[in-house]
């Protein structure tokens, strides 16, 4: 969205344009600020354009508070991964944490740091009986965590020293 900025309220003021970029179920942080950065320069460039040229004609937003959305800075902790909630859940928050962003995160035996960037969706799983955060299995050298009702595979993994995540680290 290019919009006028009002001096009382940040994101408040009249919409000169506004595009939307389509998520799927898989969709990572970092595509959507490539999408912005592709975007938002062009955006910019038509709106003074139609400005100049007095061929712009913006949109009142709404002033109703439920009508609008205000974000707030991000804190390291709205990252930790709390493995007894549902999978779909924390795949969200590894995708929404992800690169640019500092990453989410979780305590490998309650002790050293490592950082999730990327994980995939495990689509067949049997039944299990696992403890949330647990190692169930590798598969293809990636581990398969036990989530509060389904599995999910770590893609890739660092230590918070960015050093990589050894899989053998898994076995202990």
């Amino acid at each position: 969205t290019i919009h006028k900025m009002e001096p009382d309220q940040i994101d408040s003021g009249d919409i000169y344009e506004k595009e939307f970029y389509v998520l799927d179920s898989d969709t990572y942080i970092s595509k959507i600020y490539e999408w912005m950065s592709s975007r938002v320069p062009n955006m910019f460039l038509s709106v003074v354009e139609k400005i100049d040229a007095n061929n712009i004609s913006p949109i009142k937003q709404s002033s109703l508070k439920m009508n609008s959305l205000r974000c707030y800075p991000r804190k390291p902790e709205d990252s930790i991964i709390e493995w007894d909630n549902d999978r779909d859940n924390i795949y969200a928050l590894i995708r929404a944490s992800s690169k640019p962003f500092s990453g989410a995160y979780t305590f490998l035996n309650g002790e050293k740091k490592i950082i999730i960037w990327e994980a995939e969706l495990v689509k067949e799983y049997e039944d299990f009986i696992a403890i949330p955060g647990q190692v169930m299995f590798l598969d293809g050298g990636f581990p398969i965590v036990a989530c509060k009702d389904k599995p999910l595979k770590l893609k890739k993994i660092t230590f918070s020293d960015n050093s990589t995540c050894a899989i053998n680290a898994f076995n202990s």
